[in-house]
This record gives C-alpha cells, sequence and structure tokens, in this order.
C-alpha cells in the first residue's frame, strides 16, 4: 500500500529532502486509519475466546487532576472499545468462550464539565459504540448479579485499595462476596502484540511526523543553545502536524547526561565540543512512535566520538540485518549485542566480547555461561528492542510475524563512575586498570540509535528512515536551517 513510499524515503540520505517525504507518506496514510466499531467488535470476540469463562472489568482511571501530562487514556479500554473516556468500565460476562457486553461510564453533570469538558454520557456513549451503556454507579450492582458461584473475577488494572477496581473489589467482599479474583491483563496483551492494519497505519503515520519533527529540530543543535531550546523545535513541529504530542516524554540529554537512560530534565546547555541523544516520539490517535540520534554538537563527530559511535552503529545495522519474517527476536539481538561486544572490545573498554566482572550479590546482569558477569552489560544495560503502539513500550510476538512493529535500540553509555557501580574485589580492581585509557578517553559520552520496523505484506520494513552513517548525519547537519527565534539573544536562560 506504502511500501513503494517508505521505500523512497528510505533512499533519500539527505536529510533535507525528508520532511517533503514523509509529508507525502503520511498523506497516502491518511484516510485509512479509522478503527470501526466492527473492527472493535472483532478483539473483543477474539478476547472471549481467550478468556473461555469469567467476567472480565477493565476500569479506565478517573478525571485526572490538574496536572503537567493531562490525562492518560487507559491503553486496554482504548484497544477494545476505541473509547478515552475517564472512569469507564467495559464489563464482559464470558460464557463457552462468547462473551456479552456492557460499559459504564459518567452521566452528564453541567458543573463538573466546567472544569473537565463534557461527558458524553450513557445515552451518547451506547449510540457511538453500539454497546449497551450505563451509569458508572450501576457498576458494583451489575457485576454482584453477573457473577455465577463458580465464575472467576478477571481485573485487566491496578487493585490497590484507593484505585476504582480496588473500591469495587472492596465492595463485593462487603456483600459477602468472595469469588476468585485474577489478572486478565495477560490474554489482553496477547492480542495486542499484533497491529491490524489500520494500527500500523497509525503508527506509520506517527513514526512519519516524528522523523519530520526532527529533522525540523535539527537546526536547533548549535553550541550555546539549550536541550529545552532543541525539545521545544520537536514538540511545535509535532503538534503542527497534527500529533497528540509527545508519546512519551522527550529525552534531549547532551554531555554527561546522555549516559543517563532516562534522563527528562532537559534543562542543560548544550556540551561545546559533546554530543546530544534525542530519543523522541510522537503520539497518533494515541499510537506512539519511537526514534533515537545522537549528533555532535559542533556538527561534526570528533575522532574518539566517531569511533563509540560507529560500535553501535555497526551493532544497529546487523541486528537490522538480522532481522527478517519468521525470525525469533531473540536472533537479532543475540546479533547485534555480539556486534557491540566486540566494538566495546575493540576500543579497550572491555577485556574481550565474553569476559566477565564481579557483581553484588543479587544484582542484575547479562550473564555469561560460567555464571559471571558480561563486562559489556556495564556499557549496555537494556535490551535491543521492544514493541511500540498504544503505549511505547508495547508487547511484542516473540517472533518477527506479521503485524509485528517493533524497535531496534543499540547503545553504549560510558558513565564516569564505573568504579563507583562495581563492587571493588580482586577481579574487578584488575577490570578497571585494564581499561582506565579507554575509559578516560570514551568518559561521558552515551551513544544510542533507534528505529521502528513493522512486517507488513511479507517483508519487513523501516518506518524512521533518518539517515544514521557519519558523512550523512554530519551533512544532514550542516545543511539544516536554523531556526530564526534562535537567531537573537535569549531572554530567560535557565539556571
Amino acid at each position: 500500500m506504502h511500501r513503494d513510499s517508505v521505500a523512497a524515503c528510505r533512499r533519500s540520505l539527505r536529510a533535507w529532502l525528508l520532511p517533503a517525504c514523509l509529508v507525502v507518506l503520511q498523506t497516502q496514510l491518511l484516510g485509512a486509519q479509522q478503527t470501526t466499531q466492527a473492527q472493535y467488535g472483532a478483539r473483543r470476540a477474539a478476547l472471549a475466546r481467550a478468556i473461555g469463562n469469567g467476567v472480565l472489568v477493565v476500569h479506565a482511571a478517573p478525571e485526572a487532576a490538574i496536572n503537567r501530562i493531562g490525562y492518560v487514556p487507559d491503553e486496554n479500554l482504548r484497544y477494545l472499545t476505541g473509547l478515552r473516556e475517564p472512569g469507564a468500565a467495559l464489563v464482559l460476562t464470558v460464557r463457552a468462550g462468547v462473551a456479552s457486553e456492557r460499559l459504564f461510564v459518567n452521566e452528564r453533570e453541567p458543573a463538573a464539565e466546567v472544569w473537565t469538558g463534557v461527558r458524553r454520557g450513557p445515552a451518547r456513549t451506547q449510540a457511538l459504540t453500539g454497546l449497551a451503556t450505563a451509569p458508572i454507579a450501576q457498576l458494583g450492582t451489575a457485576i454482584d448479579s453477573l457473577l455465577g458461584a463458580a465464575d472467576t473475577l478477571l481485573v485487566a488494572n491496578d487493585t490497590s485499595n484507593t484505585s476504582p477496581v480496588g473500591r469495587l473489589l472492596q465492595e463485593l467482599r462487603k456483600k459477602g462476596k468472595a469469588h476468585a479474583v485474577r489478572s486478565g491483563v495477560r490474554p489482553i496483551l496477547a492480542l495486542r502484540a499484533t497491529k491490524s492494519q489500520s494500527e500500523i497505519e497509525l503508527i506509520a503515520t506517527a513514526a512519519a511526523i516524528t522523523t519530520s519533527g526532527f529533522t525540523s529540530a535539527v537546526g536547533s543543535i548549535v553550541p550555546g543553545a539549550y536541550e529545552y531550546e532543541v525539545e521545544a523545535a520537536i514538540t511545535a513541529s509535532f503538534r503542527r502536524q497534527g500529533a497528540d504530542g509527545p508519546g512519551f516524554p522527550s529525552i534531549v540529554a547532551s554531555g554527561d547526561n546522555a549516559t543517563t537512560l532516562h534522563y527528562e530534565t532537559n534543562d542543560s546547555q548544550l556540551a561545546p565540543s559533546g554530543v546530544v541523544l534525542m530519543d523522541i516520539g510522537a503520539a497518533y490517535h494515541d499510537y506512539s512512535a519511537d526514534f533515537t540520534r545522537t549528533l555532535p554538537v559542533t556538527g561534526r563527530f570528533s575522532a574518539d566520538q566517531r569511533a563509540l559511535y560507529e560500535v553501535v552503529l555497526d551493532a544497529q545495522l546487523a541486528a537490522e540485518q538480522a532481522a527478517r519474517p519468521g525470525t525469533k527476536f531473540a536472533t537479532l539481538s543475540d546479533s547485534g549485542i555480539a556486534h557491540l561486544a566486540r566494538g566495546l572490545a575493540r576500543l579497550g573498554l572491555i577485556e574481550s566480547p565474553t569476559a566477565t566482572y564481579d557483581v553484588a550479590p543479587g544484582e542484575y546482569c547479562a550473564r555469561a555461561l560460567d555464571g559471571g558477569c558480561l563486562q559489556w552489560f556495564l556499557y549496555y544495560m537494556h535490551s535491543v528492542g521492544h514493541g511500540v503502539g498504544l503505549d511505547v513500550h508495547d508487547p511484542m510476538p516473540p517472533t518477527l510475524d506479521a503485524g509485528s512493529v517493533f524497535m531496534i535500540e543499540l547503545g553504549a553509555y560510558v558513565r564516569r563512575d564505573l568504579q563507583s557501580i562495581i563492587p571493588p574485589t580482586t577481579r574487578n580492581r584488575a577490570f578497571l586498570d585494564h581499561v582506565s585509557a579507554a575509559q578516560r578517553r570514551f568518559a561521558g559520552l552515551g551513544m544510542r540509535l533507534e528505529d521502528e520496523y513493522v512486517v507488513d505484506d511479507g517483508e519487513v520494513r523501516w518506518l524512521t528512515p533518518w539517515p544514521r552513517g557519519v558523512a550523512e548525519v554530519e551533512q544532514a547537519m550542516r545543511e539544516a536551517p536554523r531556526p530564526p527565534e534562535m537567531a537573537g539573544e535569549r531572554r530567560f536562560p535557565r539556571p
């Protein structure tokens, strides 16, 4: 459908051509993205077959208090009904794999709507979804009447005492009901792992907006700028293109900040001769993209920056090359990590690709066959990839089957305090002595590359075609226009 357009974008290594290319792709995607009520019904029917018997409750959080991020819809309710309704609940009563379905939502309340916006209420919700809908106040009574003596109550939410489902369970216990309760999340996540065509198109649009927004922000990366200025350029581009906004807090990490995996402060001034790592993703109709590039602030990689960057790039390309329809994700993960370990050994940051170190009791690490902790884990401590969709870390199948949407992300993070991270054993002191020169050379450098892919029409397609090679990245930075608002003095720099 849009495979040719993606391929054209991928061939376009000149970054200044990417925005126009991606806008064309985005335009092609729009119009085929509406998930129908029949599709939501098919999801619920598949879920009922997976459950077999029981009563399932999927309950959205109530309306959010005033905060900095606004209301976040429940992903499972969104997936099964299309609703973003605060406080709503879906109840499936499943008998022999067939479900009867009912929604519960807040009633209209004009005084409350002054603060939080107009509610649909039961009547409008029923007209929209085609599902029988009742006021949320009736949920407890309805659950009580639906549960048979031998039924299990399946819940897809937090059950702590202060949560909506936790309060529901307390209400049932007060009535003397002692039904078995277990999580109903797993079968929902299993369904969410394989994306429909409409979901793929939504995610592809989010990815197109993301890479276009990244391109728009590249001109903001200059010595003396602040991380938040780059973030502002990214977010502005997302919103101009119709995105919901960022799908997760943007990471714009310069200097030593790039060695912190989930750095989100974005307040520092760009290190004049350092790099800036940007891990970003637009959300479109609640579906998120995910994408990372690491760029030199000066526009040119130094010799040491280039050496570490190319180790990460080599590993990224190796994992990508291994990604084929029907391949286990573990295969491409093993390929990427093997290349990364060889590269780190070549730079002198580890003793060998299979060398180990001593770990504190009970501490997690990547283990060698003999049970020791592999040294490369000290520089690369996250997984090679994950699914993406309604959540930026969405479930995905273990095999790259049709409908799999997944990330590949390799990195290397050389923290200055490595000697404080591992126990001071004889073995570890010898390791630190061996790598001390390389540690000084690369200290404070964090590099990450992350791209998004989909298995569709019998092939793996790259959804985030932005330059990665050193020469192409440097060319993109040379030719990126500088935003006009950065031409003058910053009137309110942060401390």
